[in-house]
């Protein structure tokens, strides 16, 4: 059902994002420059205790965890911008306290803190191995060779980040040290103890009575005088920490027009005959930016995404049928049945795990080699499962049990054992199969049929239905000159209030380190705006 989900949330992703484009787009072209409206510098990106952080140290370090951890949808929301702000705020703080404590690293313990035998955390988190996902000091000595001999420095990417991670060993070694003294300094003498001891112990009685304050007399009348007389005595309780900001923008709703989804409709009719045809659906799925998968669908499942009428047909129709287009969350959508059958309703398995991480190649083509050879071994008659997983498999929990999961229901296992259990797997088949885990020799041992419900395997063909390159000029240029005869907050208010399709929004409560800005959204462009 995940597939199912992510097609219906797919379509409407690009017209979020022209939406959204195009919004920032008006917003920003009243900061355009090398100065921002109020003047300032914009290649500084920040000041902590008077020190510039300037865009390039940022990006810099924005690269380098990049390079370390890979890139993530997250990112679109400033996650890791935000904490590499964290980062340069804490370094500033952990430095000026260490200066004025006399704190400091020296260039020998920062070497014993990188290849020493006690690593500092930053060195055993990052220097792992992936099958035992332990720390892993060969790793750690290879570094320090190349370190040595000169190459370190010379490598566009590992030079510049093992710069940053010396900087990041130092302030993690300070902050130690800092800790260290603060918990070394703090003591309770005997008679502070023995006061609170006897305070906690002291028991008394007492009778009093509530004046409710908070609940105002019906016969009182406040007026906003008082108020305002309430408020300047007690500034103080409605200060910030934060300084923040609130703007007004004006949101132009990118639509496609009704000529737009026409033609979309039509892209779709246009393949019908040959995704009806067609012998190899797979490839033409992948040609036309479809959906395929391994997984069967029951009629229940379906009825909660799909609309009642279209799932009926589906269970009626023969092999092959196609059924649309139709428009579904915001898209343009034909369906084939692929196929349909009875689904187990619970599948016994075994399994031998060799354990490997998907971005450690060689690690994984071990681990595939060494489930070939057991599948031979198995094959030969040589073998029998249960001895080669009492003694081969990394699945320490059901190693000794001869690899034995048990019964399981559908969709709890990784979906790519899930799908050779219940769809692909036939009861006494061995099969390879390589999960987040690592990579398993899967033999499917009993299946159980209680339901008898009937499933169904779909493919689908998908055109979101959004705005063409005319409609988002129409757009664009009906901005433009929106912008060009209203230059002042007032003149956006009356024109946006005399028009229709134009609104004027408000996102208030934003911060200074903030990467989301009201219906904008969390992104790049909300940033820069901010």
């Amino acid at each position: 059902m995940a597939l199912i989900g992510r097609i219906r949330k797919n379509s409407w992703l690009l017209v979020i994002l022209i939406g959204g484009a195009l919004a920032a787009f008006i917003i920003m072209s009243m900061f355009s420059g090398n100065k921002g409206s109020m003047g300032g510098d914009q290649s500084t990106i920040g000041n902590i205790n008077g020190q510039k952080i300037d865009i390039r140290t940022f990006s810099s370090a924005e690269k380098i965890q990049q390079f370390l951890y890979g890139s993530s949808s997250a990112d679109a929301g400033g996650s890791r911008r935000n904490i590499i702000w964290n980062y340069f705020v804490e370094d500033a703080l952990v430095k000026e306290t260490a200066d004025n404590l006399g704190l400091a690293v020296s260039k020998e313990e920062l070497i014993d803190l990188q290849f020493g035998p006690n690593p500092s955390p930053i060195i055993r988190g990052r220097f792992v191995n992936p099958q035992t996902r332990q720390y892993d000091p060969t790793r750690v000595a290879q570094f320090k060779t190349a370190l040595e001999d000169g190459s370190l420095a010379k490598d566009p990417n590992w030079g510049p980040v093992w710069a940053y991670q010396e900087k990041e060993i130092i302030k993690d070694r300070l902050q130690s040290k800092i800790s260290a003294m603060v918990t070394k300094a703090l003591y309770t003498p005997s008679w502070m103890v023995e006061q609170v001891h006897a305070d906690q112990s002291q028991r008394v009685e007492f009778e009093y009575v509530k004046i409710p304050f908070a609940d105002i007399d019906a016969e009182v009348e406040l007026t906003d005088a008082d108020y305002k007389t309430y408020l300047s005595n007690n500034k103080a309780k409605f200060m910030q920490d934060e300084e923040t900001r609130k703007i007004d923008f004006v949101v132009f709703d990118v639509a496609a027009s009704k000529v737009d989804s026409a033609n979309i409709k039509k892209e779709i009719v246009d393949l019908l005959p040959e995704f009806r045809n067609t012998d190899n659906d797979s490839s033409f799925i992948a040609t036309h930016l479809g959906f395929i998968d391994k997984a069967y669908f029951k009629k229940t499942d379906l009825n909660t995404v799909m609309d009642k009428d279209i799932v009926d047909s589906l269970f009626v129709a023969a092999r092959g049928t196609v059924i649309g287009p139709y428009i579904d969350g915001g898209a343009y959508r034909a369906i084939k049945l692929l196929d349909r059958k009875v689904i187990p309703d619970s599948v016994k398995s075994q399994h031998i795990l060799r354990r490997a991480d998907a971005n450690n190649p060689l690690g994984l083509a071990q681990a595939h080699k060494t489930i070939d050879s057991l599948m031979l071994l198995l094959n030969s008659g040589s073998e029998s499962f249960d001895s080669l997983a009492f003694y081969y498999s990394q699945d320490f929990s059901n190693a000794k049990k001869g690899g034995d999961l048990g019964f399981t229901a559908i969709n709890k296992m990784v979906k790519p054992y899930n799908d050779v259990l219940f769809f692909t797997g036939e009861k006494g088949g061995v099969y390879k199969v390589q999960s987040q885990f690592g990579v398993h020799l899967v033999k499917v041992v009993d299946k159980k049929f209680e339901t008898n419900e009937q499933s169904v395997q779909l493919a689908y063909i998908n055109k979101p239905i959004i705005p063409s390159e005319v409609t988002q000029d129409k757009i664009r240029n009906k901005a433009r000159t929106f912008l060009r005869k209203n230059t002042s907050l007032e003149a956006v208010r009356k024109a946006a209030a005399e028009t229709d399709d134009i609104e004027v929004e408000t996102a208030s409560g934003i911060k200074r380190n903030d990467y989301s800005l009201g219906s904008l959204g969390a992104g790049s462009d909300s940033r820069r705006i901010i």
